[in-house]
């Protein structure tokens, strides 16, 4: 099916975004990196990134 590629090329440019991180300072950074790490996933088992990473 032609289209359901098209579908998947569409959804996944969505989540790419394009960012000028020279807008932000070191502790902006540190803070969403911290807020992205630590939000619980369905994904997971609703375990964070971190927990993933640490038991690792």
């Amino acid at each position: 099916m032609p289209g359901s590629k098209n579908i998947v090329q569409k959804r996944h440019c969505i989540v790419c975004i394009v960012v000028d991180f020279g807008k932000y300072t070191r502790k902006d950074i540190r803070r969403i990196e911290n807020r992205m790490n630590n939000y619980p996933r369905r994904i997971f088992g609703y375990k964070t990134a971190n927990d993933i990473y640490n038991a690792a």
